[in-house]
């Protein structure tokens, strides 16, 4: 049986509709890290940041491939696939690692190497 913060990574990891819910899904005070980027803190430098994103990227799906639970701790290895505004589509295998206080994200590690998504 998979823990309350198991679950709230998969619903995460399940897409959000808009920044809101997006947002939603995050603790106040939230640190947020991709690859070798600066952290991400707070929830309005998030929402800055998802916008950039969403500029660039249609949409993103993930798909679970292992699962690591520790009291509120979560490891999720994932094939990320990001479809571009240009209709092209790049898969990219990552490790997300998950902070989950309360049943929202306080931190969240993504250990991918992104850089062929902007080439």
């Amino acid at each position: 049986m998979s823990s309350p913060s198991l679950e709230h990574a998969k619903k995460f990891l399940g897409g959000a509709a808009n920044l809101d819910e997006y947002l939603g899904f995050f603790a106040d005070g939230c640190s947020y890290q991709v690859g070798n980027n600066p952290v991400i803190i707070g929830k309005e430098a998030l929402g800055q940041s998802y916008s950039r994103f969403k500029n660039m990227v249609e949409r993103v799906e993930h798909e679970i491939l292992s699962t690591y639970e520790s009291e509120n701790n979560v490891a999720v290895e994932l094939n990320a696939t990001y479809h571009k505004k240009d209709g092209s589509a790049l898969t990219i295998t990552c490790l997300d690692l998950f902070t989950i206080v309360d049943q929202k994200i306080k931190s969240l590690q993504v250990f991918a190497d992104l850089s062929p998504l902007f080439k």
